[in-house]
């Protein structure tokens, strides 16, 4: 293990920067969803999971204030193995792991394992998408 970190020391409080803030510290910003409802000033935030519990699927998961402490752990979680291998993206899997301990449910297996012949998942991570549940 390691003590080198991405993530900022001092992070915001108040949701939704903090989750905004952890998303801009891996510079993953691609799967953040934003909505603001007309006539309202409430900032929610969710992530997209499309095509990856089952295929020609639009979906999405919200990231509700109550959430931030399960995806900071994966962050966390997956931080800790990208410093180990230098040559992982496993920080490129924050989304797609919250979805998955959030809902208790694993991705599909093309996706997990591969399917005809494209991976998907970082090999390396694969053991913590396994650990949330049944597929």
């Amino acid at each position: 293990m390691t003590d080198q970190t991405y993530l900022r020391a001092d992070p915001p409080k108040t949701y939704p920067a903090n989750v905004a803030a952890l998303y801009q510290d891996f510079d993953n910003w691609g799967d953040l969803l934003l909505r603001v409802a007309l006539g309202s000033e409430e900032v929610r935030l969710s992530v997209l999971c499309s095509d990856f519990f089952a295929w020609a699927c639009a979906d999405e998961e919200s990231i509700d204030p109550e959430d931030y402490p399960l995806l900071l752990q994966c962050a966390k979680d997956l931080e800790a193995i990208e410093w180990e291998n230098k040559k992982s993206v496993a920080t490129a899997h924050l989304s797609e792991l919250f979805c998955c301990r959030k809902r208790k449910q694993r991705p599909m297996n093309a996706w997990l394992y591969g399917h005809n012949g494209r991976t998907y998942c970082e090999p390396d991570v694969v053991h913590l998408f396994e650990e949330c549940g049944d597929d």
